[in-house]
């Protein structure tokens, strides 16, 4: 898995890229274990170039939200494709994220913030 930080004016984009599985959640874990001393208004979770999301993947996007409604900040997911919204689904957290189409969907949802 690879993941991509880019810097925004209200916070940072993470584009995850490959499966996030049990091994590749420990680098997502990491990164998160990297940010989260960091206060940012904003997460934007890239998913576009993910196939695959496993349980554990599923922990750690639930720990970057625990971590934004705890710095009262925002995560917005998106470029999720049906099969990985599909588990994000089942799991119960489409009730609980913010989901965009596109990253540029997802940029302007900071506005309304």
């Amino acid at each position: 898995m690879e993941i991509i930080e880019t810097a925004i004016d209200k916070g940072k984009v993470l584009a995850l890229n490959g499966k996030i599985d049990v091994v590749s959640a420990r680098e997502f874990q990491q990164k998160y274990d990297e940010l989260a001393d960091i206060k940012t208004e904003c997460f934007i979770l890239d998913c576009s170039e993910v196939s695959y999301v496993s349980s554990a993947g599923l922990r750690v996007f639930l720990l970057f939200m625990k971590l934004q409604h705890k710095n009262n900040g925002h995560l917005i997911v998106c470029g999720l494709n049906q099969m990985v919204y599909n588990v994000f689904e089942i799991s119960g957290f489409t009730t609980i994220f913010k989901f965009a189409d596109t990253r540029d969907e997802a940029l302007a949802l900071l506005d309304t913030f």
